[in-house]
């Protein structure tokens, strides 16, 4: 608020799935946010991640390490309160939403939110 005092539980970690130009924009803009207290960001490219994960840990952002591996569970858990889909087709949202082994139905708790 205006006396520069948050509650903790208020502060949200959101994980953006798809970081080419829309998502990289919507992840860097979450940065801003003093709502958010972790934003990290999963895609196929490790170029894209590395890059995200370093612009994240510039502003305090990112989590403690980066996974080695790019699979979904490396990024999204249960302490996730959002995920930002942003990718090409319906294809890739639904093999990200509901594919086979871990997807967003079988990592995210009960509660959090996909948009």
């Amino acid at each position: 608020g205006k006396l520069g005092l948050r509650n903790r539980s208020c502060m949200m970690r959101v994980c953006v799935v798809g970081l080419g130009a829309m998502g990289g924009g919507m992840a860097r803009s979450l940065l801003k946010s003093p709502d958010i207290e972790q934003v990290t960001g999963f895609d196929l490219s490790r170029q894209l991640v590395d890059t995200f994960y370093n612009d994240a840990k510039a502003v305090n952002k990112a989590p403690s390490s980066l996974p080695e591996k790019l699979e979904l569970a490396n990024y999204v858990d249960g302490t996730t309160d959002v995920v930002v889909i942003v990718l090409v087709n319906e294809r890739q949202c639904e093999s990200v939403c509901f594919g086979d082994g871990e997807n967003l139905t079988t990592l995210l708790r009960d509660g959090a939110c996909v948009v």
